[in-house]
């Protein structure tokens, strides 16, 4: 997979939690979980037509060691850029054979 040397950049790993409000609504934060290490890479753009409109979408993969949050990271949580606060939502995690690395399939999003 990746090099230990290749993690240039500082991810935050969020999990989204809900609670019940006092009206039965539904009351939803984000938690920082952890901030690790990752390597980043843009991959190849396609647009999609969402709401009569021409979109673009941007995926991301994105690599950290599978440990500690990112070993129970799902498709629920989200990822940021801590140094650009670029919001990730993940749509995919494929772990390594070995389990020592998890790629995120993302998408920039909020």
């Amino acid at each position: 997979m990746s090099a230990g040397g290749q993690l240039r950049e500082l991810v935050r790993i969020e999990e989204r939690e809900c609670v019940t409000d006092p009206f039965g609504g539904l009351d939803c934060t984000w938690h920082n979980r952890a901030t690790v290490p990752a390597r980043m890479v843009a991959m190849k753009g396609r647009e999609e037509i969402v709401s009569a409109r021409l979109t673009g979408i941007q995926p991301w993969i994105i690599t950290v060691r599978n440990n500690g949050p990112a070993a129970s990271a799902t498709t629920d949580w989200r990822l940021v850029d801590d140094r650009r606060g670029t919001l990730f939502n993940i749509r995919s995690v494929v772990r390594s054979e070995r389990g020592e690395w998890a790629d995120f399939l993302c998408e920039v999003g909020s």
